[in-house]
């Protein structure tokens, strides 16, 4: 972490525990929920890094965390999805009927409150832990990694071999490639900026901008 244009280093010694982050999760009072791939789960507040128990899924097997509206911590994998109560971890939803992979579950923080969780094809939206909204996707996913959603409430999907997909707020799926655009094939994150630009992270093929085109020229 850079801090105070400082940076420190957590290890074992610091309460480190597993091997890689998977992803991050931040609360409005900036509390942190990291994820690890081989099934950690560790909150970092009050600048101290602590390793909570292990989430009743597949051991060894990782997560995908978020915070909800009333920042509680949510984590999602093909065995278990549920929520932190600050002493447990409670299912909240039943264990997505999917392959034992990794790669079939995607979670996200809904700008508006609430998560957005994906399960292979099927697309949720939750409130308070009550699902709201549901959508299959025509789209075939495969190697699910990340997904986000826009100022615009488009969502990004991210994969490690069929690109990027966009969900349009009615439904609509569109998707690249490297055959309309597309650098890579294997994404890691799209990220918004302020001017409301899309960057999106490919797995060895470096990064892109998306931009509206604002002037289109007819020949």
């Amino acid at each position: 972490v850079l801090a105070d244009n400082k940076w420190r280093t957590f290890g074992t010694n610091d309460g480190w525990a597993g091997n890689y982050v998977r992803t991050f999760a931040e609360r409005r009072n900036v509390d942190l929920l990291f994820t690890t791939f081989d099934g950690k789960v560790l909150e970092f507040t009050n600048g101290r890094l602590t390793q909570l128990p292990e989430p009743p899924g597949r051991p060894g097997q990782g997560y995908q965390g978020c915070v909800d509206e009333v920042s509680q911590w949510w984590v999602a994998q093909y065995r278990f999805v549920g929520r932190w109560d600050g002493r447990r971890w409670v299912q909240m939803l039943a264990a997505p009927n999917v392959d034992a992979a990794i790669d079939k579950v995607c979670l996200t923080t809904a700008r508006d409150g609430g998560m957005w969780l994906l399960m292979t094809n099927e697309l949720s939206k939750y409130h308070n832990g009550i699902e709201v909204s549901r959508v299959e996707l025509a789209a075939r996913l495969v190697g699910l990694w990340n997904i986000s959603e826009d100022s615009r409430s488009n969502l990004w999907i991210c994969t490690t071999l069929d690109g990027i997909f966009q969900v349009l707020p009615a439904g609509q799926v569109r998707r690249w490639t490297t055959t309309n655009g597309l650098s890579g094939d294997s994404s890691r994150f799209v990220f918004e900026d302020r001017e409301n630009n899309l960057w999106i992270g490919a797995s060895g093929s470096g990064l892109q901008r998306f931009k509206p085109r604002r002037i289109h020229s007819f020949g």
